[in-house]
């Protein structure tokens, strides 16, 4: 699947900051993510990450640099941070305005909504994102492992 991506350096709304355990307008890397299938939307991700870890290193852009493209954990492993888990909160909700036209489907039709949350070995969140899937197409699959 290919994607396109855009990022900007902004402040951290309420919402996001409470998720990232950081204060309200403190400054986070902000991405917005459109991936693709024969050209089209199918999926929408935004992703943000305290600025205080990443500023100054090569991983501080997701998608450029020598780290591009590595996905969170990869990234942040270069600079010294472990990920060592993920939380994620999926939801069905009407879709927006935006996220109607951007996938294709009618205002307010059914989308499903995933809220994910990386930590690192000392509990502190790293990166949070929101993704957006049409529900009539997707569906969503995965495995918990309780071996460790």
């Amino acid at each position: 699947m290919d994607w396109e991506a855009s990022t900007v350096t902004t402040t951290a709304p309420p919402a996001i900051a409470e998720r990232l355990g950081i204060a309200t307008g403190d400054p986070v890397v902000m991405t917005r993510y459109e991936y693709l299938a024969n050209r089209r939307p199918v999926q929408l991700a935004t992703s943000w990450e305290p600025l205080a870890i990443t500023d100054g290193t090569d991983v501080a852009h997701p998608e450029r640099g020598p780290y591009a493209r590595r996905g969170v954990r990869g990234r942040l492993a270069a600079i010294g941070v472990r990920v060592v888990r993920a939380r994620e909160i999926l939801e069905s909700r009407p879709a927006t305005d935006w996220e109607a036209q951007a996938l294709g489907c009618a205002h307010g039709q059914c989308v499903t909504a995933v809220q994910r949350t990386y930590f690192d070995a000392d509990d502190r969140a790293v990166e949070t994102s929101d993704t957006v899937i049409r529900a009539d197409r997707w569906r969503v699959a995965y495995s918990i492992d309780f071996s460790s």
